[in-house]
């Protein structure tokens, strides 16, 4: 008897080690997909999706997404089943890869992935926090990741996707140019014909003033903003916020030093306070918005405007006042007396460059 119970129990050992997982068995064990599972079984996919010798990542959509998506289409949401491309829609959120979180996780832009409709390719892109999904009415974000399988991976979405082609390409200067912030930067990116340079393969990391930088140096050196664009060497000190390269802002270390287009060298402090880029012309400039990913490079939003230390900056405004015992500011305009120099703003005195810490 005791023979025949470890024979039986020997077989209920083989059986459960035989049993597995699949991505179809996590979608119809889930209260919150009985939509999808009842469109998994009316395409036909459940045999496909149950292939335990498969490797899949299922994108998920909740019931609430196929609820949106009924009532955006005017529709029951019964009649989404009767849907003629519903076998196509369903192919479109399964990659016939494992892709785990960790792997869709990092900042990223219109990355392609292949789907098992292999004509319309997924393309998600994520901020480092959120993965995101574009569909043709917007984005689906991922909620829910790793829901691990024997025969792939399941993440849950709070949309339902659909092709949306290739996307357009997103550059550093789209980026400028699309923010509101960032009118002056626009228009000195403009003037100095950086427009072509700065959309072209790259990759760049950009250090993005904004206009309250700007209008902090114009007001500091008593001008308007309008005449930080006359600078001689704009274009100088606009690529000297530009590093080659894609650097995200984990890629940053404390002293770490980089050079910029315009050949001068960005020195970083990181530390509490977060990250302070390079010299500034008026206070530090820290990084305020990091890890804006686009397609050629990122851009990092710096509050000051950064000043250039290469030969041709305005350090070295004009030879002839190079031994004159004269205050200038980065404008070139003669400052009375060093009373008159604000704090924390760059002056020029002999040719040299210094920063006014303290009274």
């Amino acid at each position: 008897m005791k023979k025949i119970i470890m024979t039986f129990g020997l077989v209920l050992t083989t059986l459960f080690s035989l049993a597995q997982t699949t991505v179809v068995d996590i979608i119809v064990n889930s209260e919150d997909h009985t939509i999808l599972e009842a469109a998994v079984v009316e395409a036909g996919l459940v045999e496909a999706l149950s292939d335990t010798t498969g490797t899949f990542t299922v994108f998920a959509p909740t019931d609430s997404a196929f609820i949106t998506l009924a009532t955006e289409l005017n529709l029951e949401v019964e009649d989404l089943l009767e849907l003629p491309n519903l076998t196509d829609i369903l192919l479109y959120h399964v990659l016939p890869e494992v892709y785990l979180g960790e792997v869709l996780l990092p900042p990223s832009i219109n990355s392609m992935l292949i789907t098992l409709l292999p004509e319309e390719p997924m393309y998600t892109q994520s901020d480092g926090t959120t993965v995101t999904i574009a569909t043709a009415n917007g984005y689906a974000s991922v909620i829910v990741t790793d829901l691990i399988a024997d025969n792939g991976v399941v993440h849950v979405i709070d949309a339902v996707l659909s092709p949306v082609g290739e996307p357009e390409t997103t550059t550093v200067v789209d980026v400028i140019v699309d923010s509101e912030d960032h009118t002056v930067l626009e228009l000195a990116v403009v003037q100095e014909e950086l427009v072509e340079t700065l959309s072209g393969e790259g990759p760049f990391t950009v250090f993005a003033p904004t206009d309250a930088a700007f209008t902090a140096l114009a007001e500091a050196f008593n001008v308007e903003v309008t005449s930080l664009l006359e600078l001689q060497n704009l274009t100088d000190i606009l690529t000297y916020h530009v590093v080659s390269g894609t650097v995200l802002s984990t890629d940053l270390t404390d002293g770490m030093e980089a050079t910029a287009l315009n050949g001068g060298t960005l020195t970083f402090t990181v530390d509490s306070m977060g990250v302070e880029v390079g010299t500034a012309a008026v206070g530090p400039a820290m990084v305020i918005v990091a890890d804006i990913v686009t397609d050629n490079g990122v851009v990092h939003v710096i509050d000051a405007v950064l000043v250039p230390e290469t030969p041709s900056s305005i350090s070295e405004i004009e030879l002839d006042i190079l031994m004159d015992n004269v205050y200038y500011n980065i404008m070139g305009q003669e400052i009375r007396s060093y009373n008159d120099i604000p704090l924390n703003s760059v002056y020029i005195i002999n040719g040299r460059k210094f920063i006014k810490v303290q009274n």
